[in-house]
């Protein structure tokens, strides 16, 4: 059984659930006891499997395997009664209703009576309307007070409209909500369009008077507004989270599973005059081919692709990004103890300072977003031919300022290399960040180091491969034992000698198999900060250094080779010459030509630590249309490592490999 409760047979899928297949064709007729009439009748039954072979142009065969199969059903698409848009329980609209359909005038869909489609649909389960019979169908429109109609039939149709409501009467739209003060006229138009006055009995319309039971009072919810829920599949009807379970467990499915024609075939009649047309399985979902947001509102509107207007690229990509961070806000948040109560991720309120929320799972959705546009389209040609190039697209984060707050507030698309030309803020300097990023403004155009742009995947393109950072650390303890006279107790020395190199490297790699056709421009900075310091005594910092790095080179087209790696930045720098270590004070000093000893007493050891930061930005854009093509915004790219601990071989207690990998 899959997870929508359907059992999925070897030949046939079996959609109504009934657990044997039901064919298709003309079919005896079998009689609710079992026993065949002499009658015959067509029947649409369960749908068959059709396989998809590897090669569909030839037989089937131990090399021509099926890959794949489908099944369908062909409902009457717009010919059927709206599952949505019928019924209403007109004369209790309160939180805990009793059953209050009411059919008057049958001005609109929600008059009419799907429990009376439930009655006719199979009646041996929903049973006749003899007052006699109260289980089955019961409707007494000439009365007035709820309950105006009982019966199971009528439960079962208030479960439907009670799940498109999500069981909130109350929370329907008004006449008033939705019209203004223009829905007046729904109180004297000699017209019951909420359905709730008294029974028009005479050949003329009733005129609509002052009292609540003549006149539609438009402030009232309205079941002809929209409903706040709904079904996208008919056979949702199986679902017990969204239908009572009498109705399913208690009627549906036992027709099915009885004995007799009729009955096991109730699943089918009902699917071939009860649709959900309205209400398309993408609700609430984003048009991949035409933009479908509602300008004025920010909110998916069906109605809106019916002006075939093409998604731009910002406006897929933010509202794309932005229902995918609200859906997985709470999953996000949680995972870093971060209550979501009052807070939720979007696209216009990403946290970054103090504290930063933009992690790996907010970017891969951001990611994604971009990729879904650019997967969709090819708006910007760099290069025809058998290898053609699109340009991917780029957006950068705009960030706004509540006091101490700061957050990405939105994205816009990038088309140049202009805004590389924007203030660079750093969030380790809060006074400059706040400086830069303007409380008044909402969309403050700076760069944050750390925050990347966001680029949509297009093949082609070479791109950054990886980052280096190794480190070079060399330990020389030498001892001296000194004794003046044979008498004389020995005297012990040591000598500490330390010397550290960093090696530090960027690749990046055309990973195509062809040459990259056209000029590129790769520009490369990196920043690093070295510290070394002795944690005991003291925790004194001897050594602190900081290095700089830019590189930029232009590549002719067919310059950069398929397969072929690039190392724009590799650079070696010695961070602490071979030098002594003294005690007494803590201290560093050069190496002399000769060695010379602490005198501190007994065998003191060293803490050393060193801890390294990188910060690198990377860019790569096409020559002649000037358009980025990469760009990697990488801060805090932290490294260290306890010398002392390698040394005796334990394990590094900052978490990399060091000295010590295995």
């Amino acid at each position: 059984m899959n997870n929508s409760g359907t059992n999925e047979f070897r030949y046939y899928l079996d959609l109504n659930r009934n657990g044997r297949f039901d064919t298709n064709g003309y079919q005896p007729v079998i009689s609710e006891n079992g026993l065949r009439t002499k009658q015959s009748n067509f029947y649409f039954g369960d749908p068959e499997w059709i396989g998809i072979l590897e090669h569909p142009d030839q037989p089937h065969s131990g090399s021509n395997r099926f890959m794949a199969r489908y099944a369908f059903l062909a409902v009457p698409a717009g010919r059927t009664l709206d599952i949505n848009y019928s019924h209403n329980n007109a004369r209790d609209t309160s939180k805990s209703p009793q059953v209050g359909f009411f059919r008057n005038q049958g001005v609109g869909s929600w008059e009419i009576n799907l429990a009376a489609f439930f009655r006719d649909l199979n009646t041996n389960y929903w049973l006749g309307d003899s007052p006699a019979i109260p289980v089955g169908y019961h409707y007494r429109p000439t009365n007035f007070f709820v309950p105006s109609a009982s019966g199971t039939a009528f439960q079962d149709a208030l479960s439907i409209l009670t799940n498109r409501c999500l069981a909130y009467f109350p929370g329907l739209n008004s006449v008033e909500g939705l019209f203004g003060s223009r829905g007046s006229i729904f109180q004297n138009d000699l017209i019951d369009e909420y359905a709730d006055d008294r029974l028009a009995t005479g050949l003329r319309l009733a005129v609509e008077g002052t009292t609540p039971t003549s006149r539609d009072i438009t402030r009232n919810p309205w079941f002809g507004s929209e409903n706040t829920n709904g079904f996208t599949r008919i056979d949702e009807l199986f679902d017990t989270t969204k239908v009572a379970a009498g109705f399913v467990n208690g009627r549906l499915r036992p027709a099915l599973t009885n004995s007799g024609t009729y009955n096991q075939n109730t699943f089918y009649r009902l699917m071939a005059q009860l649709g959900t047309d309205s209400l398309p399985a993408n609700r609430g979902k984003l048009n991949l081919n035409y933009d479908n947001v509602n300008l004025e509102t920010g909110q998916i509107d069906p109605s809106v692709v019916v002006g075939l207007t093409n998604w731009t690229p910002i406006r897929f990509f933010t509202n794309a990004a932005d229902l995918m961070l609200r859906s997985q806000s709470s999953t996000i948040l949680s995972a870093f103890g971060v209550a979501a109560t009052n807070f939720t991720l979007s696209v216009t309120n990403i946290p970054i300072y103090p504290a930063n929320l933009y992690v790996a799972s907010v970017h891969r959705l951001l990611q994604l977003a971009a990729n879904m546009y650019d997967a969709s389209t090819n708006r910007f040609l760099l290069a025809a031919g058998t290898n053609s190039l699109h340009a991917p697209s780029v957006f950068r984060p705009l960030f706004g300022r509540r006091g101490t707050n700061i957050f990405i507030s939105g994205f816009e698309e990038v088309t140049s290399t202009n805004t590389l030309r924007d203030p660079w803020v750093d969030l380790n300097v809060p006074a400059l960040a706040f400086s830069r990023i303007s409380e008044s403004n909402p969309t403050n155009r700076v760069n944050v180091y750390g925050i990347p742009y966001v680029i949509g995947a297009k093949k082609g393109f070479p791109n950054f491969n990886e980052l280096l950072l190794q480190t070079s650390v060399q330990v020389t303890r030498r001892m001296e034992v000194v004794r003046n006279k044979r008498e004389d107790a020995p005297v012990f020395h040591q000598s500490y000698e330390i010397g550290v190199t960093n090696y530090l490297a960027m690749e990046a790699w055309n990973s195509y198999m062809q040459a990259f056709p056209r000029a590129l421009q790769m520009i490369v900075t990196n920043s690093a900060w070295l510290a070394f310091s002795n944690a005991t005594p003291g925790a004194i910092y001897l050594t602190n250094k900081s290095i700089f790095t830019t590189n930029s080179a232009t590549l002719p087209p067919n310059g950069w080779k398929g397969q072929e790696f690039r190392v724009p930045l590799s650079n070696s720098v010695v961070f602490i010459p071979n030098s002594e270590f003294n005690f007494n004070p803590p201290r560093l000093e050069v190496l002399k030509e000769n060695v010379s000893f602490d005198r501190s007493q007994g065998f003191p050891l060293p803490d050393w630590k060193l801890n390294i930061t990188n910060r690198l930005q990377f860019v790569l854009v096409d020559s002649q249309s000037g358009r980025i093509v990469d760009f990697v915004n990488l801060d805090r790219v932290i490294g260290g490592m306890d010398i002392m601990r390698e040394i005796v071989g334990a394990t590094n207690a900052f978490g990399d490999a060091g000295l010590n990998p295995g």
